[in-house]
């Protein structure tokens, strides 16, 4: 899975999909550059190996959950970006 963050703070997500990592919505692995499911601008964006979290004034994770690492209080996998905390 990778993340890019273009000039405009648009996401785009492209790689392997099978937990929800990419954020658009799908578990479908894509090979295109693909915007994520909540659009809008990032400030920051972080990566890890199948999940991902982004910053636009509130914080936001998704992808894989087995072990509760999105934040969201439970282990179930998000294939979009869910609020996990409120910003600054």
């Amino acid at each position: 899975m990778n993340n890019i963050n273009n000039n405009l703070n648009n996401l785009y997500t492209w790689g392997t999909n099978t937990t929800g990592g990419l954020g658009d919505g799908t578990t479908t692995n894509s090979n295109i550059l693909k915007p994520t499911a909540l659009g809008g601008s990032w400030a920051q964006v972080f990566a890890g190996e199948s999940h991902s979290f982004a910053y636009n004034g509130n914080y936001y994770a998704w992808g894989n959950n087995s072990y509760g690492e999105l934040g969201t209080n439970d282990t179930i996998n998000r294939s979009y970006p869910v609020q996990v905390l409120t910003g600054p």
